[in-house]
């Protein structure tokens, strides 16, 4: 559980909470070069909790959605990324033959 004094620094946070423990939550925070977190989403209190792997979904509408062939990845990225995260952008497109 997080409290409300924490300062977390990171590019990406998702909060989960469920409605019968609020106004706590979870939260998962990770950086843009890092996985996105499995984690659980609750859904009614006499449901079971489903888990939610997001990077999975997202690879998998990508590549169905042939992303690879609609995005310009010879444009500027906005907002920027910090110097090391750029390196990393650039290495992966570089791998794929984007660049």
């Amino acid at each position: 559980m997080i409290t409300l004094n924490q300062n977390i620094k990171r590019d990406y946070c998702i909060l989960v909470s469920p409605s019968n423990q609020r106004p706590q939550a979870y939260l998962y925070a990770f950086n843009i070069q890092d996985m996105i977190p499995v984690f659980t989403l609750p859904l009614l209190p006499e449901d079971s909790e489903i888990t939610l792997d997001l990077q999975s979904i997202l690879h998998q509408v990508y590549d169905q959605g042939r992303y690879d062939l609609i995005i310009d990845y010879q444009q500027k990225i906005i907002p920027a990324l910090s110097k090391n995260d750029s390196i990393w952008a650039e290495n992966i497109l570089k791998k794929q033959g984007l660049r």
